[in-house]
């Protein structure tokens, strides 16, 4: 089996995380969805939002999504800074 994320001068190799909000403006029976930012809309939109880990090589023009959580601050009391703190623990070793 090849390995999904090739090693490479470590100037061309980012983990970045970026955040996202899925609108869902029409749909009322999401318990997760609650009005927040979103950067697309420039304004407050009913959504759902993302935390999302990203692999990216510049060198190779490759990218991947390693890891994503749902923002739900009403069920589970994190912020989206805890999201990214625990993905980088879970991929940092």
């Amino acid at each position: 089996m090849k390995p999904t994320i090739v090693s490479d001068e470590a100037k061309y190799m980012y983990v970045l995380f970026d955040d996202t909000v899925l609108d869902k403006r029409h749909a009322r029976k999401i318990e997760m969805a609650q009005r927040q930012y979103s950067g697309n809309e420039h304004g407050v939109v009913q959504g759902v939002g993302l935390v999302n880990c990203i692999y990216v090589n510049f060198k190779r023009h490759e990218f991947w999504v390693v890891d994503y959580r749902i923002y739900d601050p009403n069920g589970d009391g994190k912020s989206k800074l805890d999201h990214v703190s625990d993905m980088h623990r879970t991929y940092a070793k």
